[in-house]
């Protein structure tokens, strides 16, 4: 399998329901205005190198260090008068890797431009164990999920309930694809900003050549990231908060799954699944297709099926409203003229 060097966070398979023409979609900014060209979902909704692996990162393995580091394997690293002590250290100190010296089997000191080419092999070095992790668990099946969903939802003539399918899978898709979104969870997001409300974060910026993101150049983005990554890792070995949170949606919720009837199509946006409020409650929703959209509830009867709730259009425009509040920066519709969206 090729190494993908540009990551969707929201993934192209989902966001290829809402295109026109091969990858190209009607797109329009989060205020209205119409992307006059459209956009290529193939180069949106990401950033190169985004999910990789990369130097500096505080919870590495021993597997992903060595891969890192390979290329000083055969060397001795001293810094500050010592030999530093295993990769766990050399990633700690590789901020200062100026101060480096590098010595070779035989004891001779690596001249200073060979140095300098062995790390900057380790600073390009990205690994793709969570990319890869997406496409094989996720990204890969959801064409032949979207195939099921939509036989089993759009052959019903009324509002109905139906026997419950694959609601493990579906149940992580939507919550995995909320975290990924640049929004992530809201409690999540909430609580970052009130830590930079107190120590201000995103005012220490990072020296650009130390910088090894794909975008942002401050403290609070590389903590956020590197949480991020950390628990993308763990959800797709199931572990971690976000597995945590899929799992209680399996427990405790069902879904419903609403159809639109009449000539309005669901929108979709860079953040997809969202937490909208509902008077007391908070409901997960995330638009499936142009034609369907899903939510997750309670199951208080433990009933073991999903509802269909067929709507027409005035309520397909109510939901593509809430979809374009909770966006980022963009939604994409089939229709090039987003009044007929309701909006």
């Amino acid at each position: 399998m090729s190494e993908a060097i540009y990551h969707h966070l929201v993934p192209r398979t989902y966001l290829k329901s809402w295109c026109h023409h091969g990858y190209s979609a009607h797109a329009y900014k989060s205020e209205g205005e119409k992307f006059k060209n459209g956009v290529n979902v193939s180069s949106h909704f990401g950033y190169n190198h985004y999910h990789s692996l990369r130097v500096g990162m505080s919870y590495l393995n021993e597997e992903d260090l060595s891969q890192i580091f390979k290329e000083l394997s055969n060397f001795q690293v001293k810094y500050e008068g010592r030999n530093l002590e295993g990769l766990k250290e050399w990633n700690e100190k590789f901020f200062d890797r100026e101060n480096w010296e590098l010595i070779y089997p035989n004891g001779k000191l690596v001249p200073k431009k060979r140095r300098n080419a062995l790390f900057q092999s380790i600073e390009h070095a990205a690994l793709p164990v969570i990319e890869m992790g997406w496409s094989i668990k996720y990204e890969n099946k959801w064409n032949k999920l979207l195939r099921i969903i939509e036989q089993k939802v759009l052959v019903e003539e009324e509002d109905t309930e139906i026997p419950e399918f694959y609601k493990g899978f579906i149940m992580k898709m939507i919550v995995s694809i909320g975290w990924r979104s640049e929004r992530s969870r809201e409690i999540y997001t909430e609580v970052l900003n009130q830590i930079d409300n107190v120590v201000n974060l995103s005012q220490i910026v990072i020296d650009r050549k130390d910088n090894l993101l794909p975008f942002g150049n401050n403290v609070l983005d590389v903590i956020r990231h590197e949480y991020l990554l950390k628990e993308y890792r763990n959800f797709l070995n199931e572990t971690g908060v976000i597995y945590m949170e899929a799992k209680e949606y399996i427990r405790r919720c069902s879904l419903t799954f609403f159809v639109a009837t009449g000539e309005c199509r669901f929108i979709t946006s860079d953040n997809p699944s969202f937490i909208r409020s509902d008077s007391n409650f908070k409901v997960p929703t995330m638009p499936v297709s142009p034609q369907v959209l899903v939510e997750v509830g309670v199951d208080r009867e433990k009933r073991g099926t999903y509802q269909i709730r067929r709507i027409d259009d005035i309520m397909v425009k109510q939901y593509n409203k809430i979809i374009l509040d909770n966006s980022e920066r963009m939604v994409l519709s089939l229709s090039p003229d987003l009044e007929i969206m309701g909006l």
